[in-house]
């Protein structure tokens, strides 16, 4: 069987892709229940880690829908 120059390209993609996959299931499974932060001593300074998260994933966001920094120069 003949292989073509982006097999091992497809190969490394569909790995990273399956692992992206899994990391934003567990991502989603805590974000679902609360699983951040105590109501009952949560403070500022788990409000600022909720903010990195959030700006985190709107960056991760904007990348696969090319919005934002990653949107396409308009010409």
């Amino acid at each position: 069987m003949a292989t073509g120059p982006n097999d091992a390209a497809i190969g490394a993609y569909l790995k990273n892709l399956t692992r992206a996959q899994t990391l934003a299931l567990d991502i989603l499974g805590v974000l679902d229940n609360h699983e951040t932060a105590d109501p009952e001593t949560l403070d500022w300074g788990e409000v600022g880690a909720m903010v990195e998260i959030r700006r985190g994933l709107q960056h991760i966001h904007d990348r696969l829908y090319r919005q934002g920094e990653y949107a396409p120069a308009s010409r």
